[in-house]
């Protein structure tokens, strides 16, 4: 049941419909809806058609969205694009300011030469210690400034191919690898392991290997040591469900720290260093793959781009993305609209644009929601969240009983202030990201549903 656009205060009739026992469960949330494009396109070509008509190229992020894609391609006999290439270079910058194509960037970079010889590791680490970064080049005009800054010298700059990440999706230069590893076999992923019996030495291995594997929790910066062994990919899993993630080690302090904690009694450990030359289009972060058993194994040299195969169960092979097949878009659910209205007016876009404003009934959604509204330009992003002061209690404008809530300290007591003009519920940008009471009457971003449940 949907609520109309006109708001106005609940009517005594409207007890018994509001006051049922609300229905809680598992939300039937599904971050991405997905799209079969009958058409042969290339990989560039379907993914400029996604990014124009939808979102973007399909975006896998597990089990249950894979097997969601495959219920949407009929023809058991297609191959068709998804959104998984090789990675490509990037900035060492890493505020995430760096310039891209389309985009206008105001800040004013000054840049200063430094006359020494140093790798490039070493280069990052004093410019990120002395100054900002390493210098990243956005346009022409900057290329011209680095020029004239570099005195005619050969200088760094810091666009680089990282291939090493660490699970939680961060990077880190720090190595402490075993004499002769990596051995990385062409075009596969691989991880990363601890030697205990070796002076704590890293070495890599088949991701679907078992090991033990040690666990970080941030909230106490604490190491767990979990000596049941199991696939990288299942450790990953096992400590992002219990704790924070997959040990990062950033230092030899660090790495020490785990030798200790783990002590004797194990004498290989998974760490969360992962081998990841694939990205998503959508530059979203996932470690979840779906490859046929002999692939990628790049045949022909060039094969950078992604497709799933139904005639083998939907696994993935990688292809040359010249290639003419059909693709599967993915349309977000969620969409950030950067536009400061008041609440009301909102409401009113959200329903003539897309669906409605979010409610936000499962801490799943609230994840999208809070991975939405950090780009905003407001501090507050207005959520489908209103209050009724004629029954002092909140309710979500789609209908959804509030099974789930996440208010900040103070806020959504029902006891809110009704002199002035109605409350409305709104989300933290960025911090912790709860939710709080505000005047309707405030202009902010706000978030919308794309499409029903």
């Amino acid at each position: 049941m949907s609520l109309g656009i006109h708001v106005k205060e609940l009517e005594p009739g409207d007890i018994k419909r509001c006051s049922t026992i609300p229905v809680c469960g598992l939300s039937a949330y599904v971050p991405h809806r997905y799209h079969l494009v009958n058409e042969s396109k290339t990989w560039t070509e379907a993914q400029s058609y996604c990014r124009q008509t939808y979102t973007d190229l399909a975006t896998i992020n597990s089990m249950n969205e894979m097997k969601k894609l495959a219920d949407t391609l009929k023809d058991q006999s297609l191959r068709v694009w998804i959104g998984l290439e090789k990675v490509t270079w990037q900035w060492s910058l890493q505020d995430g300011t760096v310039y891209r194509e389309g985009q206008s960037y105001k800040r004013s970079s000054s840049y200063v030469f430094i006359n020494d010889f140093k790798s490039w590791h070493d280069a990052q680490s004093y410019c990120r210690k002395n100054h900002t970064d390493l210098a990243s080049v956005r346009n022409q005009a900057e290329n011209v400034k680095i020029k004239e800054a570099a005195k005619g010298k050969t200088v760094w700059i810091g666009l680089f191919r990282v291939f090493w990440k660490w699970s939680d999706q961060s990077y880190s230069s720090f190595r402490y690898w075993k004499q002769n590893q990596p051995d990385i076999p062409s075009g596969k992923e691989t991880c990363g392991y601890i030697v205990m019996t070796d002076g704590g030495y890293w070495s890599n291995e088949n991701c679907e290997t078992k090991f033990p594997f040690i666990c970080y929790e941030r909230k106490n910066s604490t190491y767990i040591l979990i000596k049941e062994a199991k696939s990288w990919y299942d450790a990953q899993v096992y400590c992002r469900e219990r704790y924070t993630d997959l040990v990062s080690v950033r230092s030899q302090t660090e790495n020490q720290q785990i030798l200790d904690s783990a002590k004797t009694s194990v004498s290989i450990l998974w760490i969360g260093l992962f081998y990841n030359s694939w990205k998503w289009a959508d530059q979203s972060a996932s470690l979840f793959r779906y490859w046929a058993s002999t692939q990628p194994d790049n045949c022909d040299g060039n094969q950078n781009c992604t497709a799933v195969f139904m005639a083998e169960q939907g696994r993935w092979h990688d292809m040359n993305g010249n290639s003419q097949l059909p693709f599967i878009c993915h349309e977000n659910q969620l969409i950030l609209i950067k536009q400061n209205l008041t609440w009301r007016e909102a409401l009113r876009y959200c329903k003539d644009n897309h669906v409605d404003l979010v409610s936000v009934h499962s801490e799943e959604i609230q994840l999208w929601v809070k991975e939405v509204a950090q780009n905003a330009s407001t501090e507050h992003v207005w959520l489908g969240l209103r209050h009724t002061c004629t029954l002092s209690f909140w309710f979500w404008m789609s209908g959804v009983s509030i099974c789930y809530e996440n208010w900040a300290p103070g806020n959504g007591t029902g006891g809110e202030d009704c002199s002035s003009v109605e409350r409305t519920g709104a989300v933290q940008a960025r911090g912790g990201q709860q939710w709080v009471s505000l005047p309707e009457t405030q202009k902010l971003n706000f978030i919308c549903t794309t499409y029903e449940d």
